[in-house]
């Protein structure tokens, strides 16, 4: 089971791996083209303000069609077999059952408590995915489509139809077993989205409201969960979906980074719900972790051994045995705080050491070491053949690191 769900969570990762060069792009593009950073080059009207804001544009692609990207992970990581199959026939049966919404809101939107007549975004709960005006069921409502049509494709896929039904076989198969799946599936959306919608409206007052606590229950639970690859559960709503503002933090603040910088207020009383966003900033507690681990679990007569090997400045008499390879690294450690200009076999950058190899690969060789680290001795060029090899053992390493 915890398999299966490790294996959900890195499906849900995969979409998120897009995000990073997207983001870097949007900063980028966003700084340059703020006029208060580079000058009037930068005012509306300008080409350069031109040809920046087209720039901007294309590196919202990620963020803005986040849904369909979220249908295309799920399908791709969860898929059994033929996996190109799979994420056309989520996306297919995922805008099936938007058209679907659209459809019974627009008709019947008043029986369920919503105002079809709104405009898409702000507080109206709606939002266009693909062109289609529907309920905003974010990456949720993408995840649970794309899982269950994820489902119908392991299942059948593969199942042999009548010979005269052959054309339906395969991923016409799934699309229309889909189609059914999606009507009464749309019927409950209706229904039961707009309450959730509240929810989560209160959600974030609360969370917003709630300081300092609140965030650190956020990183609590996203932390402790990390060993399970569950943790996907429960940064996603808040970095790429509704549950403290909309849209997600990740592309709340690119899009108000220009309005940030040019502000002097401070950022937590703009963008109060960035500090879910600050999870890095719980791994300080990693290294005193790791040390308590090691105190509670070492023996503690390790701890008499060590203190009377510091005091006496000798092993001798200790029960605790040196090697080699922990006295190679104290001399280490010595030749870089006294600045000694040892001689030493390292593993080091090659960097030109070895002058017909990978510059960038790490290799085996005699360095002087001293205050500034070690620094490798040029030992010319290698024979053909022990490169080859050395060659080979490098690509292997590259694979699999």
């Amino acid at each position: 089971m915890m398999q299966k769900l490790q294996r959900y969570g890195g499906a849900m990762f995969t979409p998120v791996l897009l995000f990073a060069f997207s983001g870097i792009v949007l900063a980028i593009t966003i700084m340059l083209n703020n006029p208060q950073i580079v000058g009037g080059i930068a005012e509306e009207g300008t080409t350069w303000n031109s040809i920046l804001s087209i720039l901007e544009n294309g590196a919202w692609t990620v963020f803005n069609q986040m849904e369909l990207f979220f249908v295309i992970g799920i399908a791709l990581g969860l898929a059994k077999i033929a996996n190109a199959s799979a994420v056309m026939e989520a996306v297919v049966v995922y805008l099936t059952f938007n058209y679907f919404l659209s459809g019974i809101l627009e008709y019947f939107g008043s029986t369920f408590g919503v105002d079809f007549s709104q405009n898409v975004g702000s507080t109206s709960g709606m939002k266009l995915i693909a062109g289609i005006k529907t309920l905003d069921t974010g990456i949720i409502g993408a995840i649970v489509i794309s899982s269950l049509t994820v489902w119908l494709h392991n299942k059948y896929f593969e199942k042999k139809l009548p010979e005269w039904l052959g054309i339906f076989q395969g991923s016409a198969y799934v699309v229309i077993l889909g189609y059914f799946m999606m009507i009464p599936i749309a019927v409950v959306v209706a229904w039961v989205w707009p309450i959730v919608q509240s929810g989560i409206g209160s959600l974030q007052g609360f969370l917003a409201s709630s300081g300092t606590m609140g965030v650190w229950f956020y990183h609590l639970f996203e932390r402790a969960l990390i060993p399970t690859g569950l943790h996907h559960f429960i940064y996603t709503p808040f970095m790429f979906g509704p549950a403290v503002v909309e849209d997600g933090i990740v592309k709340y603040w690119m899009g108000n980074l220009g309005s940030f910088a040019q502000s002097t207020e401070s950022l937590k009383a703009m963008f109060p719900a960035g500090g879910f966003g600050l999870y890095g900033n719980s791994k300080m507690f990693a290294a005193p972790g790791i040390a308590l681990a090691i105190y509670f679990t070492a023996k503690k007569e390790i701890f008499s051994q060590c203190n009377r090997i510091a005091e006496l400045g000798s092993t001798e008499g200790s029960e605790l045995e040196i090697d080699e390879h922990a006295s190679y690294i104290v001399d280490l450690a010595c030749a870089i705080a006294y600045d000694t200009q040892e001689r030493m076999l390292l593993i080091v950058e090659n960097n030109g050491a070895i002058q017909n190899f990978d510059p960038t690969a790490m290799v085996e060789v005699p360095c002087i070491v001293g205050a500034n680290g070690p620094e490798p001795l040029v030992q010319g060029t290698i024979p053909r053949f022990q490169k080859g090899l050395m060659e080979q053992q490098v690509a292997v390493e590259k694979l699999v690191v």
